[in-house]
This record gives C-alpha cells, structure tokens and sequence, in this order.
C-alpha cells in the first residue's frame, strides 16, 4: 500500500481477513488477559502486520490483535515525528536488537506507545555486551504504557528505559529475562504497579543517572543477582512490595549504593595542575563509573547520592543480605519485614 491510510482504508484492510482477527474498536482489557486468550493464534506474516500497523497510525486507531501472532525479522517496531501506536492483544516475537525502539525529541509532542495485553518473547541473544537489546527500548522523551502485558527476554531486557522517556507498567507479567528486567538510566520516570517480575539472570529493577522510579504492589521472585538496586544518583520508591528468593549469596537482595566521603576525597587528588593551566577545570574521578560534570565540589557530590524509600515492603529468604545501604543514601523506611 502506498502513502498514508486513513480510518476506512484501515477498516478496510481489517476487515479483507477476519480470520485474523483484527479489529478497530478500543477495548479495556483485564489483568488476566494474557492467560485466557494466547490460544491456537493465527500466524500473520510481518509484511501484512506492518502495513496494517501503519493505517492504524495514520488513521489514529488501535489495532487489536487479538488471537494473532508474528515474528519480526526485518528490525524494531519504530515511530517517527509525533506520531502514536496502541496495540491490543496477540503475540510478538523476534530475534532482533529490540522488538520495540521508541525515541522522540520534541517533549511538547511526543512519540507513544501503548501495549494492551500484548505478549512479547525477544529471543535474541548477543554475545557481545554492548549490542544487548530489549523487547521494549524506550528513549528520548517518549512515552510509553504497558498494561496486561506479558513480557520475556532470553538475552537482554524487558524494559530499557534511557534518556528523558516516560514509561508505565502496570498489571504485567515480567519474566525469564536474561539481563535486567526494568533498566533505568538517565532522567527517565518510571512507574510499576501490580506487576511481577520473575526469574531474572541480574536485576529485577535497577536504576541509575537521575532516574525516578516508583514501584507500588510489585512481586519481585528469583533474581539470580539482585531484585533492586539503585546508584549514581536515582530514586527508588517501593511500597506494598514483595522480594523473595534471590540467589546470589555475595549480594544484597535489596542495594542503594552512594558515595563515600573517600569518594569525594580521591576525585579531589585526580585534580592537576595541567589540566587546571588548560583551563579545562577540575578533573573528576568517576563515582560508580560516572564523572559528574567533570567538576569538582559538593553540588557535584550531592549529584550522585541515590534514595530509597521502602514502605510496608517485606523482603525474604535471601541468598545473601536482604537490605544493604552502603555510603551515603537518603533512605526512607517506614513498616517493613526485612528477613534473612
């Protein structure tokens, strides 16, 4: 199909092929969606898939993909100008750098995604580190909403949020990933509500940079290293939450790890007299792998001190420590079960 669909080409286009399921109304879907509908699903080839995504698009309308599936091979699901993607149902698969990659950089318009019980199985495995991928990438300052989703990973993240995005998980199922379930780095705001997050190869949900991450009513089982650590400067808040059974004995179950007066201490003995003469200012040692700045003083300092927050959280049969605050953190924890 050649230029942009409007609403009756994208009905159009649905209604050729009913067997697939396709359907144009917007549908609120319960949490238990992905258990009661991931049955004997229609196999759609991904040329078809893209070319209805892109009436849906161009026609501003939700595609239900209710009891179909595909495999992508030809790269992510991207979005481009101001433009805005809500999928329902059915099941996307691939074995590429990411299912979907969303960025955007126009904060008064930004690009969004919506996933309504969509199940998402990203099977790609890299043995380099620095080309790992997620089934959902979100950069810039997207948006992003993943409702009654079911989400794997077998080599990277279910959820990778970076630079000034926004994302909302809420009602998901994350699970079987191979690095970290929800990685947030930078400004990024990121909400997760009654979720849980299940047989993890690292992190449950780990943040760093400024990131702000609220997570309310969130099951948190079997993380091989860690179910929450936060660094360098990020926010986590955790109420009503559940971490049990991580398996690393070296490491906390729960880690907010800030700087130390020896840090601040050590950058100041990285300062020379060259790079003073060149006018470059002060030469920082990196705090936790981060230089903030490149200059030298208490603003700086306070920079890179995370929070945590824990209220009513009960955390349980941990391999190693269950709560490990080290240096200097704002910590805020009121009516928790911490157990060893």
């Amino acid at each position: 199909m050649e230029g942009k669909c409007d609403k009756n080409d994208a009905m159009e286009l649905i209604n050729d092929d009913v067997q697939d399921s396709f359907l144009s109304t917007p549908a609120t879907l319960p949490a238990s969606y992905v258990d009661l509908h991931m049955h004997k699903l229609v196999v759609v080839t991904e040329e078809n898939f893209q070319e209805r995504l892109r009436c849906c698009i161009d026609s501003n309308t939700p595609l239900d993909f209710i009891g179909c599936q595909v495999t992508l091979t030809n790269g992510a699901i991207r979005l481009k100008g101001k433009e805005q993607l809500e999928i329902h149902g059915g099941l996307i698969e691939g074995s590429i750098h990411s299912l979907f990659q969303i960025d955007g950089d126009k904060k008064n318009s930004p690009r969004r995604l919506t996933l309504k019980g969509v199940r998402l199985k990203h099977t790609k495995i890299h043995e380099d580190p620095r080309e790992i991928g997620a089934a959902v990438f979100a950069m810039g300052s997207s948006i992003v909403v993943l409702d009654g989703c079911d989400i794997s990973s077998l080599g990277g993240f279910a959820v990778w949020a970076k630079h000034r995005c926004s994302v909302s998980i809420e009602n998901c199922k994350l699970h079987d990933v191979a690095r970290t379930a929800v990685a947030c780095f930078n400004s990024v705001q990121v909400t997760v509500q009654n979720t849980s997050v299940t047989n993890v190869g690292i992190h449950g949900v780990c943040g760093r940079g400024v990131a702000q991450m609220k997570l309310n009513h969130v099951e948190l089982d079997n993380c091989q290293i860690r179910a929450i650590m936060v660094y360098q400067g990020a926010s986590m808040t955790l109420e009503d939450c559940r971490v049990s059974n991580t398996m690393d004995p070296a490491t906390p179950a729960v880690h907010a790890q800030g700087p130390s007066p020896q840090n601040l201490e050590e950058a100041a003995e990285e300062t020379t007299t060259e790079e003073r003469r060149k006018g470059g200012g002060n030469k920082v040692k990196c705090i936790n792998g981060v230089t903030p700045n490149n200059k030298l003083g208490p603003d700086d300092y306070k920079l890179m001190i995370p929070t945590l927050s824990m209220t009513r959280c009960r955390v349980w049969n941990s391999a190693g420590p269950s709560l490990l605050i080290e240096g200097t953190v704002a910590q805020y924890l009121k009516e928790n079960e911490i157990l060893s």
